[in-house]
């Protein structure tokens, strides 16, 4: 559960706090977060992976409309 978050979650979180002053002070930027068709429906045996990417797609959605205003599209893809 603790490695699976903070790979799918915790990660992309702290790159993206990383990225986004500079991001904000040039007045745009684009952070594009890889999910999965898991973030959005049930796998049994994958709750960790599942909760992860459900949360990851939460965490693009608030990231885009926190910093839309300054010009960074936040996206996920599912490859």
């Amino acid at each position: 559960w603790e490695e699976t978050l903070a790979v799918n979650l915790r990660a992309p979180y702290l790159l993206a706090q990383a990225l986004a002053p500079r991001m904000i002070e040039q007045r745009s930027g684009k952070i594009i977060n890889v999910s999965s068709q898991a973030g959005v429906v049930a796998l049994e045996g994958h709750a960790a992976y599942a909760a992860s990417k459900g949360g990851l797609n939460m965490l693009t959605k608030v990231m885009a409309l926190e910093w839309g205003a300054h010009n960074i599209q936040v996206n996920a893809v599912c490859p």
